[in-house]
């Protein structure tokens, strides 16, 4: 690098001069770390940083995108078999109360096999029988489960299931809060919530529920750490100054790369390196 950086071709000075600005800015990118993988020009050079915990969250469940419907019972199975400590789900409430597991608002072809009269509508309006008879992403047999029944499959193993609360609302909320808790399973959920707010909301009727707020800024992430959280979600406006605030009151850092261009192994290692402690995947089984 040196030796390029000092060549100057004969009549070529102001190419030269350009070419010692371009090595320089190269070299300066590569010592800081963010050029381990390109795409971390999306996120930013970032101090480095120990972890508190070196955990994996299994995007809607899976450990293999594509290998098993997404938000399944099969899918569930897997990731607990391979040992990941997260299982990260999407819930819905019918119109009936009804909690279920399922990301879209709607069916489509692309997301399951649903009669065409069911196809567009609100999931939420969907009776629970014709829900119960859908299945996913033509998998010809993982129908749409309930969220009783993922705690089934979370009850009888070591991992969490973490509950992203579609249309995140006071009542499903309470209604999530309340099957869990009746179920003595508030200490194998974490609740994944988009507001310091709501996280005050939880904490004040559920004192021992397990809360992951995701933080759009650093302002928000000041406010949420006000209160008694595990983990807070922070995102491409990730910094250092953020994840040291954040590991002085003993909260786990996360951030979600599945289905970006960042969910790679190169990149996973980098975030470790700079004190991320949770990474949400779509390959949590590499």
């Amino acid at each position: 690098m040196n030796m390029l950086i000092r060549y100057r071709p004969p009549g070529h000075g102001r190419l030269s001069s350009r070419l010692l600005v371009l090595l320089t800015i190269v070299q300066m990118l590569w010592t800081s770390g963010c050029c381990l993988n390109p795409s971390m020009a999306d996120i930013g050079p970032l101090d480095e940083e120990t972890p508190l915990g070196h955990l994996t969250v299994a995007h809607r469940g899976t450990i293999d995108k594509g290998s098993l419907p997404d938000n399944s019972l099969p899918a569930l199975r897997a990731s607990i078999a391979a040992g990941v400590e997260f299982l990260e789900v999407d819930v819905r409430r019918a119109s009936d109360g009804t909690l279920f597991l399922f990301h879209d608002g709607s069916f489509a072809r692309s997301n399951s096999d649903a009669s065409a009269h069911l196809r567009g509508i609100p999931v939420s309006n969907v009776s629970s029988a014709d829900r119960a008879a859908v299945t996913l992403e033509t998998s010809g047999s993982a129908t749409v489960p309930t969220l009783a029944d993922a705690l089934s499959i979370i009850e009888q193993s070591q991992g969490t299931l973490q509950l992203d609360l579609k249309g995140e609302s006071d009542a499903l909320t309470f209604a999530v809060l309340e099957l869990v808790s009746t179920r003595g399973l508030l200490h194998r959920v974490l609740l994944q919530l988009r507001s310091p707010e709501r996280a005050a909301f939880v904490l004040k009727n559920y004192p021992t529920a397990r809360v992951l707020v995701r933080c759009t800024s650093f302002e928000q992430l000041q406010q949420t750490l006000q209160y008694r959280v595990e983990a807070v979600e922070l995102e491409r406006w990730i910094t250092s100054k953020a994840v040291r605030l954040a590991h002085a009151r003993g909260v786990l850092v996360a951030i979600n790369v599945a289905g970006s261009r960042l969910d790679e192994p190169s990149t996973w290692d980098y975030l470790r390196s700079r004190g991320v402690d949770m990474i949400m995947t779509d390959r949590a089984n590499e």
